[in-house]
């Protein structure tokens, strides 16, 4: 019996000390460039759409304390993000709904009334209603102005605005030899 406890409780501290920290699940690459970022800043903020809250809050407020989490995050191109309530002229913008993880493919073409209260969302880097990237993740907390919530938007930053396609390998476009 102890020797069971032995293995029981560590997993079930581990179980607990997963609570309330922020994760990124499933990014996918669908078409998704550097040079898409780059167009998308080109005349300014791109924009951040938000659908839903992690606690509450008006998506306009979550978004532009997602946007100044998110601005300049990645490690790819810089890019400047501004709450908005659609894309750009461009046709670009990046879209997180809160509230329930779903198909992350749809938060680019969907109604803002679609969201709903809860930490759990996903996110897209958007051209014409299309995902060139996407992932699903949560937040630790419905506190917008924590730094659990910075950190997660960061994060997700990173995940959508990489540097290249980590799916694409450069010779497939050109000639390696």
């Amino acid at each position: 019996m102890m020797r069971m406890l032995a293995f029981i409780a560590p997993a079930v501290l581990a179980l607990a000390a997963c609570a309330g920290v922020d994760r990124i699940n499933h990014v996918t690459y669908d078409g998704y460039a550097a040079s898409h970022v780059v167009e998308a800043g080109r005349d300014g903020p791109a924009p951040l759409v938000v659908h839903g809250s992690p606690g509450g809050q008006p998506p306009l407020d979550v978004a532009a304390a997602a946007a100044h989490a998110m601005s300049g995050a990645s490690f790819g191109p810089h890019i400047e993000l501004a709450a908005a309530e659609g894309p750009n002229r461009n046709g670009y913008m990046v879209a997180i709904r809160f509230g329930s993880a779903g198909f992350p493919r749809s938060v680019c073409v969907e109604d803002p009334s679609a969201g709903a209260d809860g930490v759990e969302y996903v996110a897209a880097f958007c051209k014409d209603g299309h995902p060139l990237s996407y992932l699903s993740g949560a937040v630790p907390d419905g506190d917008i102005a924590g730094a659990g919530f910075r950190r997660a938007m960061s994060g997700a930053a990173i995940s959508l605005l990489p540097i290249e396609n980590p799916n694409l390998y450069d010779c497939d476009l050109r000639d390696c030899d």
